[in-house]
């Protein structure tokens, strides 16, 4: 169980990360956030990265749009 739960954080930082440096591409997009997604889909499928992972953060993006950034702030 815990080697699943390792794996399972290791695909969700993978995922985020590469978001966020998709996004820093995008920045200058009218709609980045939307940009890097559709680009960071790409990335999960030719990556074999965990598609709920990313379901969950395009869920995130959809719900909080551009306040996505802030809800985490400290």
């Amino acid at each position: 169980m815990h080697q699943v739960r390792k794996r399972l954080s290791v695909q969700v930082v993978a995922v985020c990360n590469r978001f966020d440096h998709l996004l820093q591409a995008c920045a200058q997009e009218p709609d980045a956030i939307q940009g890097a997604l559709a680009r960071l889909d790409d990335a999960v499928r030719a990556r074999g990265w965990d598609r709920d992972v990313y379901a969950r953060l395009v869920e995130l993006a959809r719900t909080f749009g551009n306040g996505l950034f802030t809800v985490f702030a400290p």
